[in-house]
């Protein structure tokens, strides 16, 4: 949970002496939406950065580290069973069933980065994820991961984890918030800013404010086609654990200033974890590790009330669906989980999913969930 490493410390904290539980105060969230490394339970946070320096293991293995542009090794072998979960179509129907995947590169670079120029850039959209300070980028028919490097101030003395990203509609850029939570009070509040898509750049961070209290967690962004913003936030204590996002509201980009809608969010925990807009329609996710589930909601844009449309459970924390994003070029719905790093289409008719392939090795990225995930163009 920690959002800026500065690349001069000189001592490592384990992300597992961070960990801890979440609840909220009506009982619900018994777990956040982030799991402990290699577990597939407990109420333990992962996917933090150390405090004072870089990821413990950084992206490396026996494979070596990857540079800037490479595509790191995925687990090789078998393809996706063909058909699954089904598309988003608009009319309800079950839509038609999606392509089996191509397992990742494979060989030994299960076991860390392997160096590589990229190859031809896919068709349509690609899904652009954060794994503690890196920013990567996944090919949505085969979940072949491609890294750009660390997100990181101008100036290189700064990275940035814990991140929230949604694709603007401007070409090679994202909008990205950072801290995702401030919990505690010796943390800065989120801010709001820009994220380079082609060198992980981060630039022009604001701090985001609300009348009468600023927000201190904020786990839904996402851009409606007319240009409209909207976010979803929680505001607790300063120095209380409560990664709940309960409020949906508008974000003016151009000040940073957040307004909520009138109503609340009902939803498994009250909460949204990410959110993403079909046409006009604004679908959002609640994310329950603690019972294994998701709850699939649509969200009225007048009055900030949602609509249950699905609850899906999991075999376990570890294998709930984590985030959601939405490829209009390919009419589909994407998440990502944890037990064994698959990504997976999801359906927003009923919430089920089904694995692509594996986006990288166990011991790449080591105990990093994916935080920031969304659709967009591949970087010019």
């Amino acid at each position: 949970m920690i959002r800026r490493v500065l690349f001069a410390c000189a001592f490592c904290l384990s992300a597992a002496s961070l960990a801890s539980a979440c609840g909220s105060d009506d009982g619900k969230k018994t777990s956040p939406d982030r799991l402990p490394p290699g577990g597939d339970g407990g109420q333990g946070i992962a996917g933090e950065t150390n405090v004072g320096n870089a990821p413990s293991g950084g992206s490396g293995g026996s494979g070596g580290s990857a540079g800037s542009g490479a595509e790191l090794g995925g687990a090789g072998g078998d393809a996706a069973e063909p058909g699954g979960a089904g598309g988003v179509p608009p009319t309800g129907s079950a839509g038609e069933p999606p392509v089996g995947g191509v397992g990742g590169v494979g060989g030994e670079g299960n076991e860390g980065g392997a160096g590589g120029s990229g190859g031809e850039a896919p068709t349509g959209n690609v899904l652009y994820a954060t794994f503690g300070t890196k920013l990567v980028w996944l090919e949505p028919d085969t979940g072949k991961l491609h890294e750009v490097g660390d997100m990181r101030s101008a100036a290189g003395d700064v990275t940035y984890s814990e991140v929230l990203l949604a694709y603007g509609n401007v070409p090679g850029e994202a909008r990205i918030i950072t801290p995702r939570y401030d919990s505690t009070a010796n943390r800065p509040p989120p801010e709001l800013g820009k994220l380079d898509l082609c060198t992980g750049v981060v630039s022009e961070l604001t701090p985001l404010t609300r009348v009468p209290t600023a927000p201190t967690a904020i786990e839904g962004l996402a851009r409606h086609p007319n240009g409209t913003w909207y976010i979803a936030t929680g505001t607790y204590p300063a120095g209380v654990m409560q990664n709940i996002s309960d409020k949906l509201g508008t974000l003016n980009a151009a000040t940073s200033v957040v307004t909520d809608l009138a109503g609340m969010v009902d939803t498994l925990q009250n909460d949204i974890d990410a959110m993403t807009f079909v046409g006009t329609t604004m679908y959002a996710m609640d994310v329950s590790t603690g019972t294994s589930q998701i709850e699939l909601v649509t969200a009225n844009l007048t009055t900030g009330a949602v609509t249950s449309l699905a609850t899906e459970a999991s075999a376990s924390a570890a294998a709930t669906p984590l985030r959601l994003a939405y490829d209009g070029t390919r009419s589909k719905a994407y998440s990502w989980r944890q037990s064994d790093r698959n990504l997976l289409e999801l359906s927003l008719v009923n919430g089920a999913v089904t694995p692509i392939a594996e986006t990288h090795g166990i011991n790449v990225y080591p105990g990093e969930s994916v935080q920031g995930f969304t659709s967009a163009p591949v970087c010019p």
